[in-house]
């Protein structure tokens, strides 16, 4: 279910992680719809780890190595309908199911969430019982971990399956904006087709405002239990996409104050469409002007950066990118899949994925790279930046 991650693992991945000068380490806090310490009420990963978990050893480990911890928490997507283990509690409660533009849910598989990977499963992040468990588990980490300086977020966003047409998800949308919708609509897909046709704006509105009304409550949380905590969200890099097509309204957190941080997910989509230095220019000016109507400070921005089999970057190539994004303004980047990024847990990696890694190419070694630009001393007066790595996902 999660590969390699033994406490004595980890330890390994802190000691690189300092070898190459990264300072922030987001080890895996909830995935798959369990938290990743023993929890007396909430599912949990002690079959897999007992007591001793692999985040227990992160916060503890980047605490001896002075590497700050922020815990990662991967919250809409909550595992593969294939993994038994998986979403525990969203098989047993199929009304917190994200029913989308087909009229079917995820957990009957024909919900449009198929991937090379698997059947993604989803649940519905505006459900107020779906909602509580997310705080829960904040919660629970925030008292479990006092050292950890931040939370991260992931996947706090909808299925990218047009939307969630379940009965739950319907009722609130009419309580929520007054629309009544026609008694003669037949089923689920039927009434999606509908609103996409006829109410796309109100809707997007609406379930982009219940998504960010989970990071308002969670800002709320984090500032109660840990004032001074950073709280800081993946993101995808086209922000009006990410509005219209999965209902991430993340440049309203960046200049309202809900989040501290944002992590752009700047891969190789993103890179084929606009260059580092443009994106960023036009982004800042973006959340500038946001931040001041409303005057505030705006989010710091991170820059995520991937390579992988299928999004491989070359060193050289790594190194522009990196060198780009701290050039033109950015508070840090984040070296995202890490398995990737270092090639000794690459070689594990594929070893725990075979024989469905067969085919995957060997990637190079970045470390002389990363030591190059985050242990190298800066001239007098240039300000530092702030690299920061995740671990992969999976």
């Amino acid at each position: 279910h999660v590969y390699a991650r033994s406490p004595d693992y980890v330890a390994r991945e802190l000691d690189w992680m300092k070898s190459v000068g990264i300072n922030t380490y987001f080890p895996l806090a909830f995935a798959s719809g369990r938290v990743n310490w023993p929890s007396e009420r909430l599912p949990d990963t002690r079959a897999l780890y007992g007591t001793a978990t692999p985040v227990d050893a992160a916060v503890r480990g980047g605490d001896e190595r002075g590497i700050a911890t922020h815990l990662y928490f991967i919250l809409g997507f909550v595992g593969f309908l294939e993994d038994a283990w998986s979403a525990p509690e969203l098989r047993q409660h199929p009304e917190w199911d994200v029913v989308g533009a087909t009229g079917k849910g995820t957990l009957t598989g024909a919900g449009g969430t198929a991937s090379s990977w698997g059947t993604l499963l989803w649940w519905d992040l505006g459900h107020p019982e779906v909602q509580e468990r997310v705080l829960a588990a904040i919660a629970e980490a925030l008292d479990r971990y006092p050292t950890a300086e931040g939370i991260h977020l992931d996947y706090i966003r909808s299925a990218h399956s047009g939307g969630c047409f379940s009965p739950t998800c319907l009722a609130r949308f009419e309580a929520a904006t007054g629309v009544r919708l026609p008694d003669s609509l037949a089923d689920a897909a039927a009434r999606a087709g509908y609103i996409r046709a006829h109410l796309a704006d109100r809707y997007t509105a609406w379930r982009a405002g219940e998504i960010t009304e989970l990071v308002r409550r969670i800002r709320r949380l984090v500032d109660e239990k840990r004032p001074g905590a950073v709280l800081s969200a993946a993101v995808f890099a086209g922000a009006d996409g990410a509005y219209r097509n999965v209902f991430q309204d993340w440049r309203r957190w960046a200049a309202e104050g809900l989040v501290d941080a944002v992590y752009p997910m700047f891969y190789g989509d993103a890179r084929a469409r606009i260059g580092i230095s443009a994106y960023l220019t036009e982004l800042f000016g973006d959340l500038d002007r946001r931040a001041a109507a409303l005057r505030r400070r705006r989010a710091a921005v991170v820059l995520g950066l991937q390579t992988a089999p299928y999004d491989a970057m070359a060193p050289d190539v790594a190194a522009q990118a990196i060198e780009s994004a701290l050039a033109s303004g950015a508070d840090g980047v984040a070296l995202q899949m890490l398995p990737y990024w270092w090639h000794e847990q690459y070689a594990e990696f594929r070893r725990s994925y075979a024989p469905r890694s067969d085919p995957w190419p060997p990637l190079w070694n970045y470390d002389a790279v990363l030591r190059q630009i985050f242990l190298s001393a800066p001239p007098p007066g240039t300000p530092q930046a702030q690299p920061s790595a995740r671990p992969a996902s999976r």
